[in-house]
Parts: structure tokens; C-alpha cells; sequence
């Protein structure tokens, strides 16, 4: 697809997008580019300005399991649920669009943004979100499962999440979920799930609530300024 893709004009992109699984076996790059324009196409009459592209990859299928480096736009859009085995790196942004839920099963070292706008997002390691912060995209329902991990990242919480079943949850009955990182509530929010969660950095948020869901126990060990909600 030619049109371009982005969370809120993230730069300008142009986006292609793959309907079915890729198997192909050599490493998967995004790489952006920048290219100067002509005389007085910003605005200016006599001004040159240099211009952003931003690529996004769209994957509707599966990624494979070959090593992904995204400096662009990689949009994760599956109707069933994938597991993601490739390691992914680079600067890019990753956004979920996804109805079927995504497993991040690699040992990720990626410093671009997530972007949750559907869907479920699951650790399967303790690096699956790579090093950057996860925010969920305001109106939209998005959950994500730390799914028995240690997770350092930190998180902007919006909402319920999927189906009402939490924003951040702990979908692992049989093993505790661990969040070092920090949460911030930009809408009062639900945390819970099927396991033990503990968080353990700092909850901001004086505006919004924070409500327990699920039948697993929530642990709060560090400073918060939320107000609590009906667990």
C-alpha cells in the first residue's frame, strides 16, 4: 500500500504491506531516508529543506523467524495470534493493530516506541519490549500481558484494556509477573489477570484510578500518587 501510516503523523511514511506469512530466510531491514527537496517546497520561496521518509512495514501474517532491524515503521496487523521468534532491533516505532494477539518471543533489543492501538501484546521474555517505553493510544482498547516476565520497560496507562480485562495484566497463572519499570495513568485504569503481578517502580497519575482486576493479587511496592480504585 502507497498510502502513508503513522500514530498521530509520526514524520511521513509510505507503507507496505504483507497479507500473508513470509518465510523467507534472509534478515528483514526498514530503513529510513532523508532527501533535500526543491527551492521553496517548504513553504519559503528560496529555501531548501531536506524531508523525512519514514517506512512502515505492515505484517497481516507471520514475520518468520529471521533477525528484523526496524528503523522505520513495523505494524503488526494479524487477525489470529502470532508468535514473533525474530529478534527485533533498531530505532523504528512498533505499533499493534492486531485483533489476534501478539507474542514477542525474542530476547529484543529495540529503542523505538510501542504503540498499542488493539488487541493483546504478550511478553514471552523478559526483553520482549525491547528498551523503550509502551504506551497505549488513547480511545482505543489494548492490552498488555507481562505474562509471568520481569519487565523494565516503562508504561503510559489508558484505559480497561481489551474486552475490560485490564490494561496490564498478569495473564500467567502459574508464574508472577514483575514490572520494574514505571506506570503513568493518563485515564483511570484496570490492572489484574489470572497471576501475581507486582509492581515495583513508580505509579503517577493524581487524577485517574487505578482498579484491580482478576483473580490474581496485585502488589504495589513503590511510591504512587493515583487514586485507588474498587479492586
Amino acid at each position: 500500500s502507497g498510502s502513508g501510516y503513522g500514530v498521530r503523523a509520526l514524520d511521513r511514511s509510505s507503507k507496505i504491506t504483507f497479507s500473508v506469512n513470509l518465510s523467507h530466510t534472509g534478515a528483514t531491514t526498514l530503513t529510513a531516508a532523508t532527501f533535500p527537496t526543491s527551492s521553496g517546497s517548504c513553504g519559503t520561496v528560496g529555501q531548501v529543506c531536506v524531508k523525512y521518509i519514514n517506512p512502515a512495514m505492515q505484517i497481516s501474517g507471520g514475520i518468520g523467524n529471521t533477525a528484523v532491524t526496524n528503523n522505520g515503521v513495523l505494524v503488526f496487523a494479524n487477525a489470529t495470534a502470532q508468535s514473533i521468534d525474530a529478534v527485533m532491533s533498531g530505532s523504528g516505532v512498533v505499533i499493534n493493530n492486531a485483533s489476534g494477539n501478539v507474542t514477542l518471543s525474542a530476547s529484543n533489543t529495540f529503542s523505538g516506541n510501542i504503540y498499542l492501538q488493539a488487541g493483546k501484546m504478550i511478553a514471552g521474555n523478559n526483553a520482549a519490549f525491547g528498551t523503550a517505553p509502551v504506551y497505549q493510544v488513547s480511545g482505543l482498547a489494548s492490552t498488555v500481558d507481562l505474562n509471568g516476565k520481569t519487565i523494565y520497560n516503562n508504561f503510559y496507562l489508558l484505559g480497561n484494556g481489551l474486552a475490560s480485562a485490564g490494561a496490564m495484566i498478569n495473564g500467567d497463572s502459574s508464574n508472577a509477573a514483575t514490572l520494574n519499570g514505571t506506570v503513568t495513568l493518563y485515564a483511570s485504569s484496570s490492572i489484574g489477570g489470572a497471576g501475581n503481578l507486582t509492581l515495583s517502580g513508580i505509579i503517577s497519575g493524581s487524577a485517574f484510578a487505578l482498579t484491580k482486576v482478576g483473580l490474581g493479587s496485585v502488589t504495589i511496592s513503590a511510591a504512587k500518587t493515583y487514586n485507588v480504585g474498587t479492586a
